[in-house]
This record gives C-alpha cells, sequence and structure tokens, in this order.
C-alpha cells in the first residue's frame, strides 16, 4: 500500500482543491427547518433522469459529465428547483447553459448572467433559450457596479441565485458580498467550486448559516448559503 503524503496547497494555482473545515467550526448554527430543504433535495436527486435532454450538449464528455451524481451538481440543482418550486430563480454564469437547464423545469422565472452571448459558447446547449420562453439571458458583467445596480431588484426578488463565476479571484469576490447582503429572508444562494484555494477565504467569510454539499454534489464544492 503506497504511503499518502498530505501538502499544503500551491496558492498560486487557483483549481486546487484546499480542505474545507468540519460543520461544527461553522457559524452561525444552521437552521433546521431549512437543512431539511437541503436533505429532501439529496434524496430526491437519485430520481432525476436527464435521458431526455442529453441529446442537447453536442460533445458526448459534455453529456456524461451534466448526467454525472455525485461528482457533478446537476441532479442536485434539478432536485433543489424540485423541492423549492422557486418563482424567480437566478443563475450567475451560464456558459454552456446547463445549470440554467437544470432548474428551470421547476422555475417559473430563470435569469442567466454572463458576459458573453450563448449562441457564441462553442459547443453551449443546443436551442435553451428557444425551447425555454421563461429563460432570459442577460449580458453584462454584474461585477459592474452599474450594471448591479440595474439588477439589484431582481436579485432581492430572487428565491435561488446560483453563482458559477469564472473563479479568478476576482469576480466572485466582488459580486457575492452584494448577492449576500441583497437576497431576501428565506432565499437560498448556491455558490460553487468553493474548494478552490481562491475561493475557500470568501467562503469562509460569509457570515450566515452555510453548508456544503459537495459529496452530494460538486466535487469541487456546492456551497449553499442560507438566507
Amino acid at each position: 500500500m503506497g504511503i499518502l503524503r498530505k501538502r499544503k496547497p500551491d496558492l498560486a494555482n487557483s483549481h486546487e482543491l484546499v480542505g474545507i473545515p468540519p460543520q461544527s467550526d461553522v457559524c452561525p448554527t444552521l437552521p433546521m427547518d431549512r437543512l431539511a430543504l437541503i436533505t429532501e433535495a439529496v434524496h430526491c436527486s437519485t430520481d432525476v433522469d436527464f435521458a431526455s435532454e442529453l441529446a442537447g450538449f453536442n460533445l458526448e464528455e459534455d453529456r456524461n459529465w451534466f448526467d454525472m451524481w455525485p461528482g457533478e451538481h446537476y441532479k442536485f440543482l434539478r432536485s433543489l428547483a424540485k423541492v423549492m418550486q422557486p418563482k424567480l430563480a437566478l443563475d450567475i454564469g451560464t456558459y454552456h447553459g446547463a445549470s440554467a437547464l437544470a432548474i428551470t423545469p421547476h422555475s417559473e422565472q430563470v435569469f442567466t448572467y454572463d458576459i458573453v452571448p450563448l449562441g457564441k459558447i462553442g459547443n453551449a446547449y443546443a436551442n435553451l433559450l428557444e425551447l425555454n420562453p421563461h429563460i432570459v439571458q442577460e449580458i453584462g458583467d454584474l461585477a459592474n457596479p452599474d450594471f448591479y445596480e440595474m439588477h439589484v431588484s431582481r436579485i432581492r426578488d430572487a428565491d435561488l441565485v446560483i453563482v458559477d463565476g469564472p473563479k479568478d479571484g476576482v469576480f466572485e469576490y466582488k459580486v457575492v458580498p452584494k448577492v449576500v447582503n441583497d437576497m431576501k429572508g428565506g432565499s437560498l444562494l448556491v455558490l460553487d467550486d468553493i474548494r478552490f484555494s481562491n475561493m475557500t477565504d470568501l467562503w469562509m467569510s460569509i457570515d450566515r448559516p452555510r453548508i456544503d454539499v459537495g459529496s452530494f454534489a460538486h466535487s469541487s464544492g456546492t456551497g449553499i448559503v442560507f438566507l
């Protein structure tokens, strides 16, 4: 049997995963009624079936990636939306459209944000916006204070906000504290990749009840913040 050697993370590599402290070290205490919602979503993730939707991805690797669970978080997001039934959901970081696709069947309205239109992303999910008229893509940078201010009322009205941005050490640190401050009580924030080395300080700085459900979602960390 080989010997496992622990080593310090290379902080210059923003995609290197680092450990997250146990939940007992995190304050404030989790609200049990809201935690029950998360455990129900985890349980229901086992029943999510994307078979009829996978053809929208051109690449086999994307189809495999979207359908993976645990390891990826899309089945969990679908289940979370089913449990929550959000009237308004925001997806910050459209990219291929996978997160928006995951939550759309159980969300009345979805606004997805990116600086690049979905149609200009190579191998994006085919016809996502055309097939789902209640998904609207907004083009702009929420790290820009003026653009953020134009959309802050929507953030305040949202029941569910998913942030899956560039993880460049800048965007999330500008946007997430504002989003946390502006979201209404009873809503949920989902923050992706919280185990990346340049995301852990941000995650630990959020002074709201929160939990990492990465073991049942994204292997690089899926953080849930209870507002």
